[in-house]
């Protein structure tokens, strides 16, 4: 007879105000009710039935009158910009709600939060459990507490009711930023990340033990960088979990630093005005850029005839982008007796882009070979590798929702579709190299239905680049930094060491600038990589941007980005 032992299953609390909520916090509770080693335990705060009235009137008792205004208007102009943005059909999904199945908990408990009032506290919204309450949780034995939607901010006993404590999500980088409304002060002062952290909440409330951080590029639009933020966030506090609920342990704590900065609350009037009109005062102009003017950035390539490590770019050669598309994304390599670079050939008509090849002459001058590759969606990054004296080619695919792997048939300009290395992924400039015995395989992947590809790094290992069975490095994601994840090339130097070219992102601009690293460790557990050097787009006049690098063999390719008229 086979004795199977029962495994003991972590037990999560989950503090919830109703169980309609967002899309994000559905998937992130439902993909943990799905977990074989995971119960779930609602814990529903009991109701609180008011009329609108005597909402105000708590709002005005708790913020006092001016700053009810403030709040009243802010809200007003959210609002708005949220039908905006709803009545142009964009990313629709991001403000619906979904109802939480009550068979997804293994029991429910109805709760009662008990609001602070201003005359007791400085800070607003604390919520206490009474003694009762505080002994019905104790009861289940949870592991954790989660805060779904549950509103407030948690003090009093209800810190110390399960095993580790109560664990949130602060959309914001407490570094700098404690308080609220989340993703809007990212925007306001034009920051070009909006981070988030995980924490176990603590008596010091917007101090909690930080057990992991990470962030997004910010978007220029409050109500859509807040969206993007709470879907990217939701599924490492989800991963946190379900890696606690398999090992028993939970990632080390961060340290702690001094916090030099106010506490940010709800903007005044004249913050919310001067964001709005600012805003609105930038979409016209966009606007009438592209459709009247007919301006808009345009990327082009160069390439200059020396080691990547001793380029002085301004003596570069620029290849003129044909009318109607622009050239970017140059890997180059010598084959065959010939020196060609490969590049995204965007065509504006179509708003699409294809790889296409340019022959280098001996006598300094080009050929283009327009769309040696081709396809039904967006193709870039076409990044090339010799792997046992044949040629391959993994171009940017995102839109297919796959990697796929191309093999050079006739060089340069036929190509052949092998199959996918990757399938069913959102993946963006993907990078395979062999390193101390191994292959790897470095790309910008995010969940399926995320877009915010900047900020994050997988890698995963191979016995070779042609395998479809890459297995995930143990510490994914490698890099999460709206400055440091997105790849922009790979390079070596003359004793053949690793350097990775990051992309630089600023405010809404892609681009902006690259920084070289070198890979000073990589195996299945590790991922180190030092600055080397950042290239900033100074080299020629009146430039708005570059984010990419690469060399063969004394031919070095970098991109750069200018505004023009686009006819």
């Amino acid at each position: 007879m086979l004795l199977v032992k029962k495994m003991n299953k972590v037990r999560i609390g989950v503090l919830m105000d109703s169980v309609f909520c967002p899309v994000y916090m559905f998937e992130t509770i439902s993909g943990l009710a799905n977990e074989l080693s995971i119960e779930l335990y609602l814990l529903q705060n009991k109701s609180q039935k008011k009329g609108r009235l005597t909402k105000i009137r708590e709002i005005i008792a708790h913020t006092g009158f001016l700053k009810s205004i403030d709040i009243a208007f802010f809200i007003i102009v959210t609002s708005f910009e949220e039908r905006i943005v709803k009545a142009l059909g964009y990313q629709r999904g991001r403000f619906s709600d979904k109802e939480l199945e009550e068979y997804k908990f293994k029991k429910t408990i109805i709760v009662n939060p008990l609001f602070s009032k201003t005359q007791i506290s400085e800070i607003p919204g604390l919520v206490t459990y009474d003694e009762e309450d505080v002994k019905k949780i104790k009861a289940l034995n949870l592991d954790f507490i989660m805060i779904g939607n549950g509103s407030g901010i948690y003090t009093g006993e209800i810190l110390k009711s399960s095993k580790h404590g109560i664990i949130s999500l602060h959309h914001g980088d407490n570094r700098w930023n404690r308080g609220w409304p989340p993703g809007f002060w990212e925007v306001y002062y034009k920051r070009p990340s909006t981070g988030f952290s995980i924490q176990i909440l603590n008596e010091k409330h917007d101090d909690g033990d930080v057990l992991f951080r990470g962030e997004i590029n910010t978007f220029p639009l409050f109500i859509l960088n807040q969206a993007q933020l709470y879907e990217y966030s939701y599924p490492f506090l989800k991963q946190v979990i379900i890696d606690f609920a398999k090992t028993g342990i939970l990632p080390k704590k961060l340290q702690d630093a001094p916090f030099s900065y106010q506490i940010l609350e709800v903007p005044k009037c004249t913050v919310t005005g001067a964001y709005f009109i600012t805003t609105c005062l930038k979409f016209v102009a966009s606007l009438l850029e592209r459709k009247v003017l007919h301006r808009d950035m345009r990327w082009s390539v160069a390439f200059i005839l020396t080691d990547w490590t001793t380029a002085n770019l301004s003596k570069a050669m620029v290849i003129t982008s044909p009318k109607g598309r622009f050239l970017a994304d140059p890997f180059v390599i010598r084959y065959d007796d010939q020196s060609v670079i490969f590049v995204e050939d965007f065509h504006y008509s179509t708003d699409r882009g294809a790889i296409s090849a340019i022959r280098l002459r001996e006598d300094g001058s080009y050929e283009i070979l327009p769309d040696v590759i081709k396809e039904e969606f967006h193709l870039s990054f076409p990044y090339i590798f010799n792997y046992k004296n044949e040629l391959y080619m993994i171009p940017e695919s995102n839109q297919s929702k796959t990697i796929r792997l191309y093999k050079c048939i006739h060089f340069p300009d036929i190509w052949e579709y092998q199959y996918n290395i990757m399938q069913d992924v959102s993946a963006l400039d993907t990078l395979v190299f062999e390193h101390a015995g191994k292959w790897w395989l470095l790309s910008n992947i995010v969940p399926k239905d995320l877009e915010n590809h900047g900020s994050q790094l997988l890698a995963f290992t191979a016995d070779n680049p042609l395998s479809k069975d890459w297995q995930p490095h143990r510490k994914n994601p490698i890099c999460l930094s709206a400055e440091l994840a997105r790849n922009g090339g790979i390079l070596r130097d003359q004793a053949g060491d690793l350097y990775r070219v990051r992309q630089k992102q600023g405010f809404h601009r892609y681009g902006v600038a690259f920084t070289i690293a070198k890979i000073k460790r990589l195996d299945i557990d590790n991922f180190e990589e030092e600055t080397y050097c950042e290239v900033v787009p100074k080299f020629f006049p009146d430039l708005s941007g570059t984010h990419h690098m690469h060399c063969d063999q004394g031919i070095t390719v970098f991109d750069f980005v200018k505004e023009e008229t686009i006819l």
